[in-house]
This record gives structure tokens, sequence and C-alpha cells, in this order.
């Protein structure tokens, strides 16, 4: 298949390198293509786990992926998408289609090397993007802005410069969170928080720079590893419940506690950081919050996110308790619904945990994951004694 593939692909002009192993796969590391075609089963390991050390190795600089499987279903090209394939073809493979997505993946890739900044997209001081930071690579991007890896020539650092898009800076719901946001995060003091190191704005676009944490999230890590064990899982939700403590003081909600927005520092579970604030709030705060919005990641939602009551920080609490049941399963709380039917799961079902979970873990965590908030823990602080202290569930309440 390898050569039948390499051969059409040169007949239409590509250049082509195959690669008989994942080991001498990797050599593109160092040289990324413009594509990559890979099939799922190979003979030494799997693709999809191929896919995902790229994507780490590599960041934005990844090439676009077009996975080949003879497993069509849902969830197979689910797993496939989420490790970072761009297309998806199953087989019997159509040559026809195989061209067209090729040439769709590649037409793809240069547009977006074209809005790269230095070639089109445009940030106050262009290479040297607002007089401190020099652009490395775009990180990701959303409907209110964009990240990049910078390098802070202040400081001789890397930072993670997240940029609000031009037309979301010019109404003024967004600048007010953006600048509330920044300035909350700036006086957050916890190693589990990412850092806010700068923040502004310059020719009307509004900028923060934050520290960059070197490691994968703890969603790429459980895909790759597999669930944790209650040692890890114990170290990670104590870490974790502290950064929920730290931003707490502040009055902040976070609003998006799951797994792609917890980084494991160096790939440990017991320093995690917390990032990506974009959807935070101060507690109790209504007027920048959009009637009618449905904000967060639905299947790490409280019940009180789904029926748009008014939040505090036992609403992160519940966020967290499905983070790190998801380290310890490997799934989410309902792993086969979607849509409406999951957010009536979460409002009404009790969430279930492992049988083998330790008795602190399990305690704690049912606890924060109960339906009604006044049922959860009254604050991080109390959620923080209960995981220190190995009592028997009925003396603590």
């Amino acid at each position: 298949m390898r050569m039948l593939l390499s051969e059409i692909l040169k007949k239409r002009g590509y250049a082509v390198t195959t690669y008989e192993s994942l080991k001498d796969a990797e050599l593109l590391f160092g040289d990324p293509p413009d594509l990559l075609i890979s099939d799922i089963r190979l003979t030494d390991g799997n693709g999809i786990d191929f896919v995902e050390r790229m994507q780490e190795a590599l960041g934005g600089e990844a090439p676009p992926v077009l996975l080949l499987s003879a497993l069509g279903s849902e969830e197979d090209m689910l797993r496939g998408f989420d490790a970072g394939a761009d297309e998806y073809l199953t087989k019997p493979v159509s040559m026809g289609e195989l061209l067209a997505k090729c040439s769709l993946l590649l037409a793809r890739k240069k547009k977006a090397a074209a809005a790269q900044p230095g070639a089109g997209t445009k940030l106050p001081g262009g290479n040297l993007a607002f007089g401190r930071y020099r652009i490395e690579r775009p990180l990701g991007t959303g409907s209110f802005g964009a990240v990049y890896v910078a390098h802070d020539i202040e400081t001789d650092t890397p930072v993670a410069l997240k940029v609000l898009h031009a037309l979301r800076g010019s109404e003024l719901q967004h600048r007010q969170r953006f600048l509330r946001e920044s300035y909350t995060l700036s006086l957050v003091k916890s190693r589990h928080v990412v850092r806010l190191i700068d923040f502004g704005e310059q020719e009307g676009r509004l900028y923060a720079a934050l520290e960059f944490v070197q490691g994968p999230t703890l969603s790429k890590t459980i895909s790759r590893f597999g669930p944790m064990g209650d040692d890890e899982l114990l170290a990670l939700l104590t870490a974790t419940a502290e950064a929920l403590e730290a931003i707490g003081k502040q009055g902040l909600v976070h609003r998006d506690i799951k797994p792609d927005n917890v980084i494991l520092r160096d790939g440990n579970p017991a320093d995690p950081v917390l990032i990506d604030f974009g959807l935070a709030k101060s507690s109790g705060d209504r007027m920048l919050t959009e009637v009618g919005t449905l904000l967060g990641t639905p299947a790490f939602m409280s019940p009180e996110q789904i029926s748009a009551r008014d939040l505090d920080s036992r609403t992160d609490q519940f966020s967290l308790g499905l983070t790190v049941r998801f380290a310890a399963t490997g799934e989410t709380a309902f792993p086969k619904l979607g849509g409406v039917q999951l957010l009536a799961a979460l409002s009404t079902r009790p969430v279930e945990f492992p049988a083998n979970l330790g008795p602190v873990l399990r305690r704690c965590l049912t606890r924060m994951t109960r339906i009604q908030p006044e049922r959860r823990y009254s604050s991080v602080r109390a959620l923080l004694r209960d995981l220190s202290s190995p009592i028997d569930p009925v003396a603590c309440g």
C-alpha cells in the first residue's frame, strides 16, 4: 500500500518520502513535511500514537495529517481527529478521493502559512510584536483571539502571547472582560496557575503575555499512557485544588476546568498548571455574561452551568471532579451520550467512580460532583482538609 500510494503521488508531481517503521519516521520531526499520510495499524505501533507524539514535538509547526484505516466507526474517527488528524479515509481507499484530500490539505497549509505573523497577520510592531515579543509560531486560535509562542526579549524567556482579535477588541464587553481577567490573574500567586507576565494595549490590540509551561496536557497524557493510579490521582487533585483556592481568593470562577486546560509541568501529575482563563468570571458577576449562552465544555460542565444559574467556586469543584475522574478512567462521565442527552445526564444522574479507587479519593470526588451545589464542599479549603484526612466518611459528614 505504501509503495502504491507513493507511486501515485509522485506521478502527480509530489515529492514523497516513505518510512518502513515508526522509529524511522521520527526523523521527520527534524524536517517536517508539508503533509503526513499514515495508517493507524502499523507493524511496529499505532499511527494515532505517532501523530500525538508529532504534535507534541512540533506544536504549531506540525504538518496536516491524513489518517488511513479499515476502522470506520464514528468512535474510531473521533479518536483519530482527537489525536490531531485533519482528514480520515477508510480502506479500501478511493485514489480519486485520496488525491483530492491531499490537494485540499496542502492548499490549507499554504493559506495558513500566508496568515502567520510576518506574512500578513497585523500585530503591532510586526515581527517584534508589541515592541517586546518576537513571534515564533502560532499555538492556537479561537473565536475571541489567538495565542502564539513568542520570545520575551526583555527577560530572555519563552512566553505564550494571547492577543484579542481586532473585531472582539472593538466590542466594549469583550475588552472589559479581557482587561479585568488579565488584571485579576496578575494578582493570583500559585505555582499551579499559569503566571501572567505582562498585559496591555497597542494600536487598539489587547494582549497578555503568559508563562509558557513545558509539558503535555492531562488529556494527552491519559491518551498516551492510560489512567493514573491512586497516588498520582491524589497528587493531581490536591495540587489542582490548590490552584482553585488561589483563583477563588481573587473572586474568580474558571468555568472551563477540563483535561485540555491542565498542563502537567514536565509531565508530572503532582505539578499541574491550570491554563486558559478565557471564560473566567468574577463570582456573582452577571454584567459580562452572555445572556442565554451556554459557556464551557459540555462533558465537564456543572449542572448550574447547564441551567444558567449563578456560579461560584463550587462549579469549578464539580468540573475538577469530572476531570480527575477522566484521569482515573480514561473517559468522560457519560461517554456514550452527547448533546441534550449528555446535559440532561449531568444535571440529573449521579456521577459514578471506579470501584478500585481508594477511600479518600472516592469520598472526595463523590462529594465534589454532587448535583446540588450546596451538597458539595462549602469551600476548596474544606476539600483540601478532607484530602489530607484519611478518616471515616461518616465522621466527616
